[in-house]
């Protein structure tokens, strides 16, 4: 299984803005297959841990949200000693939360 390292992320006017991260251990290592195996539930989980959703019953991550595979693989050492969740596939999944604004 590969650690896979996805920046989560929405362009405003003029800015960039990083929501944070999730890495997903996982046997794919492109972006569109990683995608591909997460339910809406799962991405609405990921939404909830990094602030975006506020109540899974309700709301769906919007679709102007967007994730951006690292060409990196995450470090083991470096993920949280808690996993975050387990998507309904069955795969560990790491969220952490990094609020930042870039200008473009």
């Amino acid at each position: 299984m590969a650690l896979c390292f996805i920046q989560v992320g929405r362009v405003v006017p003029g800015e960039y803005h990083s929501y944070g991260h999730f890495v997903i251990d996982a046997p794919y290592t492109k972006q569109d297959e990683i995608l591909a195996i997460l339910s809406d539930k799962d991405r609405s989980e990921i939404g909830l841990h990094l602030g975006i959703v506020c109540d899974l019953s309700r709301e769906k991550l919007s679709a102007d949200i967007q994730f951006h595979l690292s060409p990196v693989a995450a470090n083991p050492r470096d993920l949280p000693l808690t996993l975050t969740f387990t998507s309904e596939a069955g795969y560990k999944i790491w969220v952490t939360r990094q609020d930042q604004t870039m200008k473009l």
